[in-house]
């Protein structure tokens, strides 16, 4: 697992959070899947992370081609198979429900084969919690994220009692360069 680069990323719930989370891997260059459960939902999340790549290049952050080059790394779905399946690193930005973040990790843990990392964005919740929904809690870890995402540049990364140190270490390594 240590070895292995995140090169795709997943983000379940691309709400407020989640699409700014989405627009911040697709900046970095990040090839990303965004689920919603409706069709609607996900038009809103496009619709919010190109403003958030607009806004970037507004404030010369980055530049038009790169914002442009982002967004079309962007990929909404309604289809939880879809967003996850191929995904190195898979992002949780739900409610904040435990029985919905347990209901979706145990989904996700069938769909996405070890080393697939597993993170949630709760602030709430024990990691350990949210993991015993899985046959596989060494890869689940938090990555809570800072409203907003894609300009508070401050990821809190917390493992749970089974996270693997690996998978901490793989979540934490910098974005590459564009």
């Amino acid at each position: 697992m240590a070895g292995k680069q995140i090169k795709r990323v997943a983000v379940i719930g691309a709400g407020l959070m989640g699409a700014g989370v989405a627009a911040e891997f697709a900046r970095f260059g990040y090839d990303v899947a965004m689920y919603n459960t409706k069709k609607e939902s996900s038009e809103r999340a496009m619709s919010q992370a190109r403003e958030a790549l607009d806004l970037m290049t507004e404030t010369k952050l980055i530049t038009k081609r790169q914002a442009d080059a982002g967004c079309n790394r962007l990929h909404p779905t309604t289809d939880l198979e879809e967003a996850a399946l191929g995904a190195d690193f898979v992002h949780e930005s739900v409610l904040e429900l435990l029985s919905l973040k347990k209901e979706i990790f145990a989904k996700l843990d069938k769909i996405c084969p070890p080393p697939t990392v597993l993170a949630t964005n709760t602030s709430g919740f024990r990691v350990t919690d949210i993991a015993s929904a899985t046959e596989h809690p060494e890869r689940v870890v938090a990555t809570h994220y800072f409203q907003p995402p894609q300009f508070v540049p401050l990821v809190e990364v917390v493992p749970g009692q089974k996270t693997d140190p690996a998978s901490i270490r793989r979540v934490a390594l910098p974005p590459p360069l564009l």
